[in-house]
């Protein structure tokens, strides 16, 4: 249970921040729904869904519509509640008790996290599902998605999530400032300080940071795996000896961050070691700096303080002098659902998930929440048309932080996180960094 609850307080900021993505006026799809009925389920597909978003949330609303037409197609009820983003905790015991919903949304790492480790496999598996008829006249389910995103989430070769919201991280910029300074968006790290030097001549900072333990992790484990390929984050954050980390690769990573930092280049705002959130993304919007690394969810929080010229562009972390990594190596975190173990009526979930996935619905709920959908052949939101370039020329894809966040939550809350804030703001060395993770990572698992 501690882990459980581990995993959701490291996850909790990142989905409260990514609420703010969900912009206002979102609409349903046809029809009335009524979702707020709260009288038992029973008759035709009906079904329990407990949910991670919260009234009024533009997402809250989608599901309303997709809720509505399900009814009116099948004639069964919903019984929906919209609990918000501690879902897992509130339906856990419920789980445990063999009286758990038939089906319930959150981000697949911590589904991951919360329902399938510990030795508890607390959700069914989907794979007969995903191999059955899928929307609009598919002939499998899974054909709607990208079959590597599909399987990030596998468990024993089975598949236990099924995606329907798809973010990803990389530097959002102002394509205008871009051309007032001079520069094209980077793609390799030469590339990238030739950028800050444009920016330091300009007179503007080429990065900002608000100093969010969670915002700061991105430079890290995006230096990682540039230099070393995904996957080598998470083998070090798993390696109870600590010896991992003193890999060359680990060191090498860690310098780049450090050139960013104020020990280094100081690529960033002055005094952004006070920051407080959301100070800097708020002055990045108003054109006081170049660029911020963060999840798809920014251009929607800032939108509404940004000039009429602002134009948003969209790079990924550059790649480094014989790295592993590549630019065709995309982040895929992903929001889904999941059907409870023991569920009693997932049948009807499961016709809801194949209503909901159908592209009209899935093309709404872009629209709607200014989101990206996981499902082929979707739109994109005019603030995010940047990224599809990347997504739609990647090579594969790896979970945010490498996996990292989610499975080994009390480690990067307690360990990574202070360490890695000291590096990114300049101050302990590259070599500092190194030590004090591998002393502290031993020690964190001998005290286990």
């Amino acid at each position: 249970m501690k882990k459980i609850l581990a995993v959701i307080l490291a996850l909790a900021m990142m989905i409260t921040l990514f609420a703010g993505c969900a912009g206002g006026g979102a609409k349903k799809p046809e029809g009335d729904s009524k979702s707020g009925d709260k009288s038992s389920t029973g008759g035709g597909k009906s079904f329990e869904y407990t949910a991670m978003w919260s009234e009024g949330e533009p997402h809250s609303e989608w599901l309303k519509g997709v809720i509505s037409q399900y009814e009116k197609q099948t004639g069964g009820k919903v019984k929906v509640t919209f609990v918000g983003r501690d879902v897992l905790t509130k339906i856990r015991t419920r789980i445990l008790s063999n009286d758990p919903p038939d089906l319930v949304d959150q981000d697949g790492s911590e589904i991951s996290g919360a329902l399938l480790k510990g030795g508890e496999i607390l959700a069914e598996p989907m794979d007969d599902f995903l191999n059955g008829p899928g929307p609009d006249g598919k002939a499998t389910f899974k054909e709607i998605y990208n079959t590597e995103i599909l399987n990030l989430y596998q468990l024993d070769n089975k598949v236990y999530f099924v995606p329907y919201v798809f973010i990803t991280s990389g530097f959002y910029y102002d394509k205008t400032l871009f051309e007032k300074v001079g520069v094209e968006p980077p793609e390799t790290w030469e590339e990238f300080v030739a950028c800050h030097e444009a920016f330091e001549k300009y007179g503007v900072p080429f990065l900002g940071a608000d100093n969010i333990g969670l915002y700061n992790a991105y430079y890290y484990y995006w230096a990682v795996q540039r230099v070393m390929g995904s996957g080598k984050f998470y083998e070090a954050a798993s390696d109870k000896t600590g010896q991992k980390w003193t890999e060359p690769g680990y060191l090498e990573a860690a310098k780049y961050v450090s050139e960013m930092s104020a020990r280094g280049k100081h690529m960033f705002q002055d005094g952004y070691e006070g920051a407080v959130w959301p100070a800097a993304q708020n002055d990045f919007a108003m054109g006081k700096m170049g660029a911020l690394l963060c999840g798809t969810w920014i251009p929607n929080e800032v939108k509404n303080m940004t000039s009429p010229d602002f134009k948003w562009g969209f790079f990924p972390f550059p790649t480094v002098p014989n790295g592993k990594g590549q630019i065709t190596d995309m982040e895929a975190y992903l929001i889904g659902w999941a059907v409870p173990k023991g569920a009693k009526n997932a049948d009807g979930a499961k016709e809801f998930m194949k209503i909901a996935c159908t592209l009209e619905n899935a093309n709404a709920m872009v629209k709607n929440t200014i989101n990206m959908s996981p499902i082929s052949g979707t739109e994109f939101p005019d603030l995010l048309t940047d990224v599809k370039p990347y997504l739609d020329n990647a090579k594969s894809f790896h979970k945010s932080y490498d996996g990292v966040q989610s499975d080994f939550p009390e480690w990067w809350s307690n360990v990574f996180y202070p360490i890695n804030d000291e590096l990114f703001l300049g101050k302990i060395s590259p070599e500092e960094f190194i030590e004090k993770l591998k002393t502290k990572t031993a020690e964190f698992y001998a005290n286990k």
